[in-house]
């Protein structure tokens, strides 16, 4: 397994990834960060009891956001850039 701070973490058949993206908008007057997860399975993972949809639904939350999805692959977005290693954190919990 791998868990680094720009976010991934991988175990058999499962992973979940976290980044953060950075830029400017011009409609606004500042730059702005913007943080994207996403937790995937294979069929094998799946028929041993992983839920994208589930673990994303637990992740979002931690980066102030949310998403969805199905079991094999789920997304989300959100505000908090802070929050990628608490959300991997929750995803390694429900993983292993």
């Amino acid at each position: 397994m791998k868990l680094t701070r720009r976010g991934f973490l991988a175990g058999a058949g499962a992973v979940a990834a976290g980044s953060v993206a950075w830029g400017l908008d011009p409609n606004r007057a500042w730059a702005d960060e913007e943080v994207a997860e996403e937790p995937a399975g294979t069929d094998e993972a799946v028929a041993a009891g992983f839920n994208a949809g589930a673990i994303i639904k637990a992740m979002g939350p931690a980066i102030q956001g949310g998403g969805g999805g199905k079991p094999t692959m789920a997304q989300a977005g959100g505000k908090n850039p802070d929050g990628i290693d608490e959300a991997l954190e929750i995803a390694r919990n429900m993983i292993l």
